[in-house]
Parts: structure tokens; sequence; C-alpha cells
């Protein structure tokens, strides 16, 4: 499956410490790359990793802009499935892949509180469906794409301690409704809420992000909710609730002049609510899903910076008839203002 992902070229900005700092902060975070931009996740930046959020913001006038690809590759239906499916009266669908290019932007407004805009670009390959019915069939609606929908964002980092290596952050935002809704089949009929590019509702989301340096070490943990809102064809998506949390490791003896490696071991867990649509739960949505990710990020001049991660799935507990992820992918490009 891994011969099939395809890796765009990536740049992106990183938030690095600005302003003034002591020595012994300085000294705390001297073996660590200094925070970049998570992009894909539309929340600024990770200190060292790649999924879970920073605990640490961008300082005052720190600038980052980042743009990063991600990749999900299916454990398709085939078209025998998804006809058994319409023989049932179940109303599933399955894509090939699913690929989003997402922009980011990120800026310290203060030396605590920092904001940031993400914009994506959204590339649903392969949807069919069955189609129940009187003469149950399979519909081959091909690809889809487009812009999909913005995330505004502002973190405030409440705690920098510089003597434990502690710091910790919330964060507050909403997804805006920007992304394409009146994508049609290739029957000329327009696709389902949850088949189109955007939504059309916008959602306000919440998180907070802790995290502890050890020297060399740095263990982070991050969770986010998102409220689903009255979007397209009097749909309700579901809410969304990510835990993630993360390792990073960036070994002294692998440093060369400018050139830093840091190690990056992630728990992605996310959960997602039922949607609703005019009215009617479907119950062929939502559930829960939990990813190992594994992956590396080199930084060099503490401003520039590239990285690669590949989720693999661990519980993949999903509501009524959904193909499951055999992986996704995540890269990117970096550098700092």
């Amino acid at each position: 499956m891994i011969d099939k992902l395809l890796i765009p070229f990536f740049v992106s900005l990183s938030g690095g410490n600005g302003g003034e700092e002591t020595p012994r902060l300085a000294e705390l975070f001297a073996k660590q790359p200094q925070p970049l931009p998570c992009a894909v996740c539309g929340f600024g930046n990770s200190l060292s990793f790649v999924h879970t959020l920073s605990s640490d913001g961008l300082r005052a006038g720190r600038a980052a802009v980042g743009l990063r690809y991600e990749q999900q590759e299916i454990d398709r239906y085939s078209d025998d499935q998804l006809l058994s499916f319409a023989q049932q009266d179940v109303d599933a669908h399955s894509y090939d892949r699913r690929m989003a290019l997402r922009l980011g932007g990120y800026y310290g407004i203060t030396d605590t509180i920092a904001l940031g805009v993400d914009l994506p670009w959204v590339d649903n390959v392969g949807l069919r469906e069955a189609i129940p019915g009187v003469s149950p069939d399979v519909e081959n609606n091909g690809s889809q794409s487009g812009l999909g929908d913005a995330s505004l964002f502002a973190q405030w980092t409440f705690l920098r301690d510089a003597t434990s290596g502690r710091s910790a952050s919330l964060y507050a935002g909403a997804k805006l409704p920007t992304g394409e809704t009146h994508v049609k089949s290739n029957a000329g009929e327009r696709l389902e809420p949850d088949h189109q590019l955007g939504s059309g509702s916008v959602n306000p989301m919440l998180g907070a992000a802790v995290g502890q340096s050890f020297g060399s070490v740095m263990l982070t943990a991050s969770a986010m909710y998102e409220l689903a809102t009255e979007g397209t064809l009097s749909s309700n998506l579901g809410d969304i609730v990510r835990v993630n949390g993360g390792l990073g490791w960036s070994p002294e003896a692998m440093k060369s002049g400018s050139l830093r490696w840091t190690f990056l071991l992630e728990a992605v867990g996310e959960w997602r609510e039922k949607s609703e649509i005019d009215g009617a739960t479907d119950v062929n949505t939502g559930g829960t899903q939990l990813f190992a990710a594994p992956g590396v990020r080199a930084t060099w001049n503490e401003a520039w910076s590239s990285y690669v991660s590949l989720s693999l799935p661990l519980v993949e507990d999903q509501n009524g008839e959904q193909a499951d992820t055999d992986l996704r992918l995540a890269a990117g490009f970096a550098i700092l203002f």
C-alpha cells in the first residue's frame, strides 16, 4: 500500500522561540526543535509533533506559514459488497483514498497569545455508493476536489515554566463554511452532505495541550472538541473529539552542525458522533478510531523543518457499515520568520 502514497513538496513556517528568554529557558530547550505549525490539524504549532497540538505557542512578532499534505488509504468495499448493501437497503459508500493539502498561517500577537488560520484543498478519489430501491445498484461518482472548510484559531499559552520544563495552552476557534457544498453525482444529482467538500456549517472548537520537557525528550498531550452545527441541506455532520499524545526524542548524538533530528511516536484518537440529515440519523456514520503514528522531523538553523508521519490503525470501532482505514500519511516542510 505504501507504494501508492504520493508526497508532494511542502513549505511552512515554524513557530520558534521569539522575544526575550532567560538563560535557563534557552538551556532547557536547546536540545529540541522549536515549535512548528500543524496546519493539517488546523491549530498552529507543534513543539515536536505532527498531530498533537503544541503546549507552547509563538512569541510576540514571530510569524509562520505552512503547507502540509495528508493522505488516507481506505480498505475500500468492492462493487459486489456495495451491491449486497443496496439489496439489504443499506445506504453505504466507499472511497479509494482521501487527500488534503493544507495552507496554514500563524502569528504571535503577544508572548502568550497567537492567532492562526488553516485552509485546505481537498481531493476525494473513487467515490462509489450503494443505491437501495426497487432496482438496487452501485453508482460510481468518481473524484471530487476543491476548497474545503477553513479554520481560524487562537492559542493562549498560560503556562511556560523554565525551571520545570512544563508548558500548557488553551485553544479556541471555529471551522468556517468555505468549502464547496454543491458537488453533483455523475447522474447530475447533488451529493449528500457528508460527500461534499465542505459542511456548510460554522463549528466552534475548544481544546487544550500540556507538555513536559526532559532535556532531549518531550512529552505532550492534547484534546480538542468540535461542536457541529446545522449545515447544508439541514444536515448536522456530528460533533468530533480528538485526543492525541506524543513522545519526541532528539538525540544529541545525531545533531550535525545546524541539522537536528527528532524521532516521534504519537497516539492519535478520534471520536465522531453520528450524522443527521433533515432530522434523520445516519446509522452508518460516526464511531471511534485510534492510530499509532511513528514519524521523524529534521530541523536546521532552528528555522527550517521537514517531517513525515505514518498513522497505522489500532482500533476502528465504527458505526454501521463503513470502510476502514488502511493507513494515513502526513508530510510537510517548514520555515520560521
